[in-house]
């Protein structure tokens, strides 16, 4: 897939990229002779993401990405025009369905299968859209409509199309599934830098699974890569884009909108320069501009909590206000616990970043998280074949706000999710980093001739085994009594 047309190529000169017509290819370690060429990053990663992206989205039974009968809900009650509230109409049609895939009893079971004729028997199943009854669910209730609008979009066209609930959820896997890799793609073309850390992370078998999923990560990951890569994009310009800046603008505005935590991404737009030669008013407008989303996100917290009906706690023992003020009188306790966790659980969350599937009950073989984590250290160490530099400043502000981000996220899960005092952090999963990752991939941009290999797509065989790993490792999850594959650790 080609992205010249949407942006110009551009070659990185010291602190600045000029229009200099140089192709591409120059900048990812590719002599690059024809308009088409399957060692650039963005087309590798476009044709291995859309093959195995596909065959996900129909292998993997429906409802088993986390939560995502009450995403695909939640979809549904958007498709039907209610955009604010928990409470909306679902077709019974679709009930009738998920009352038929919860026969199997398949979450956090990996002993369970399921039928594939009753899959085959679903697909013809009637979609009644005039008879539909009122369904709440809170665990949505803090995502904003814009985290649903691809799978929104999908359940739309599918009732046009009188497809049946089956359909729905596969016609929403897809759209949020070509979102998701086109915004990807075209974060990779656009990125003067680490083009091919972009890549890796796309393809991170996690990465893919959510792609081809109803869940609101797709969209929030692809959202946030292409965000950080506009934003280097800009950054490296002579001269600002009306239109990029407006894109870059709208972008950031919508991080208020997201997913919870990612808001702080709004900081990255200190990186764009708005006003050239005029710091105080380019700074002033910037400030503005972050406030503006900050402002945004409060206000659209606040009504999503103010508008949640009661729930009990999620944890026994859990008190959200309890907990918040023991947090602030024994600040360096907290500290200490926060620490200790990380430590105790890094092996936990590596392997929730690298791929854990279904409801995180079902592995990858052991010897893949090595060679995916060894491969990640290798790319973090030398994807730094491009003519650009990253800036101190730059560098603090990436690593400061991943640190944000992050510290936050874990924080949150200790408040909500975690027993008051508890000498632990529970609920924290390694794919929530994935939008924010790509802060430190390029935070670690080094450009010393000792970190720098030019032929990084010598590790397509990686990629490739991956992803069919993924795939054995899904159908034998859901669909193999007797393992045949002897894959999945047990």
């Amino acid at each position: 897939m080609d992205m010249s047309s949407l942006f110009p190529p551009v070659a990185w000169q010291g602190n600045s990229l000029k229009n200099t017509g140089v192709d591409r290819g120059k900048n990812c370690g590719v002599n690059v002779k024809s308009n088409w060429n399957w060692k650039r990053p963005e087309n590798i990663y476009f044709l291995i993401s859309l093959f195995f992206g596909i065959l996900l989205v129909f292998i993997t039974p429906p409802y088993q990405i986390p939560d995502e009968r009450a995403h695909f809900y939640r979809a549904n009650q958007i498709a039907e025009g209610e955009f604010f509230y928990p409470e909306g109409e679902i077709m019974s049609s679709v009930i009738d369905f998920t009352a038929e895939i919860y026969k199997f009893d398949l979450n956090f079971k990996p002993q369970n299968k399921i039928s594939k004729i009753t899959l085959v028997e679903e697909l013809f199943r009637s979609l009644d859209k005039d008879t539909k009854v009122v369904f709440t669910d809170t665990k949505t209730n803090n995502y904003s409509a814009i985290n649903y609008f691809p799978q929104a979009v999908g359940i739309v066209i599918g009732k046009i199309l009188k497809f049946s609930p089956y359909k729905l959820v596969l016609v929403s896997r897809i759209i949020n599934l070509l979102v998701g890799i086109f915004l990807t793609t075209a974060a990779i073309t656009i990125s003067p830098i680490r083009k091919w850390s972009f890549v890796f992370i796309g393809l991170l078998p996690m990465a893919l699974y959510q792609y081809a999923s109803i869940s609101p990560d797709a969209f929030v990951i692809s959202l946030c890569i292409f965000y950080l890569a506009l934003v280097l994009y800009m950054q490296t310009q002579d001269k600002t884009e009306v239109k990029m800046l407006a894109l870059a603008i709208v972008i950031t505005l919508s991080m208020a909108l997201t997913k919870p935590g990612y808001v702080f991404l709004c900081f990255l737009i200190l990186l764009v320069p708005i006003i050239r030669g005029k710091k105080k008013y380019d700074f002033f407008i910037k400030g503005a501009i972050i406030l503006a989303t900050l402002t945004l996100f409060v206000v659209w917290f606040s009504f999503s909590v103010n508008n949640t009906p009661d729930i009990d706690p999620l944890v026994k023992g859990m008190d959200q206000k309890a907990q918040l003020e023991f947090v602030m009188n024994n600040p360096l306790g907290f500290v200490q616990t926060l620490a200790n966790d990380l430590i105790t659980d890094f092996g936990y969350i590596t392997e929730m970043f690298i791929g854990k599937f279904g409801w995180l009950d079902t592995r990858l073989p052991n010897y893949f998280y090595w060679v995916y984590s060894i491969a990640l250290i290798a790319v973090f160490l030398f994807d730094n074949n491009y003519e650009g530099r990253l800036t101190t400043g730059s560098r603090v502000l990436l690593l400061a706000t991943f640190a944000l981000i992050f510290l936050g996220t874990y924080t949150t899960f200790y408040i909500i999710f975690t027993p008051v005092g508890a000498n632990y952090i529970s609920g924290f999963q390694g794919r929530y980093l994935l939008p924010i990752i790509g802060l430190l991939f390029i935070s670690g941009y080094n450009k010393h001739k000792l970190f720098s290999f030019k032929k990084i797509y010598l590790l397509l065989p990686i990629w490739a085994i991956g992803g069919f790993t993924t795939l054995v490792t899904v159908i034998n999850r859901y669909y193999v009594t007797a393992s045949i594959f002897k894959l999945v650790d047990k």
